[in-house]
């Protein structure tokens, strides 16, 4: 998988990224959603636990106020087959439409379970850019991109 951050990872260069994410919530040009999970006394979980979280990046440029690119979907291992991302990406997609971004991108590494995903939600695979990523064990890898082919009815 490849991930934001190569090795060896530390909590300035998180604090550093999330700054620059908040930044960017606060510029109105990203928008952030977590969604939460409150298990109740006696549970396996304890209290709020966190499922995942999606980022949705505005483009401010003129002409390309109508899109908006889905990053960083990230469900906790504990949730995955739970509809947590199907979840996720419905209230990113809504929330981007409300903003009136009617083309949704995204992009997620070949063969990672998120690629698989995407197409049971309406995204259609537009392309696959060999060598795209680099992976945190520092290999390149590709890449596929999907765009929201119902959004833009």
């Amino acid at each position: 998988m490849v991930a934001t951050f190569l090795p060896p990872l530390n909590n300035d260069r998180l604090l550093a990224y999330w700054k620059e994410m908040m930044a960017d919530v606060s510029a109105g040009v990203r928008l952030i959603a977590i969604q939460l999970d409150e298990s109740e006394s006696g549970t396996t979980a304890k209290g709020v636990e966190l499922k995942g979280v999606v980022m949705l990046k505005m483009p401010q440029i003129e002409t390309s106020v109508h899109q908006g690119h889905i990053e960083k979907l990230m469900v906790s291992p504990t949730f995955r087959g739970r509809g947590a991302a199907k979840a996720m990406i419905q209230l990113i997609e809504k929330e981007a439409v409300d903003r009136g971004r009617k083309l949704i991108l995204l992009s997620t590494e070949v063969g990672s379970p998120a690629e698989m995903i995407y197409p049971k939600l309406g995204y259609v695979e537009y392309g696959r850019v060999p060598g795209y990523s680099l992976s945190p064990s520092g290999k390149l890898v590709d890449d596929s991109f999907f765009l929201q082919a119902t959004v833009m009815k």
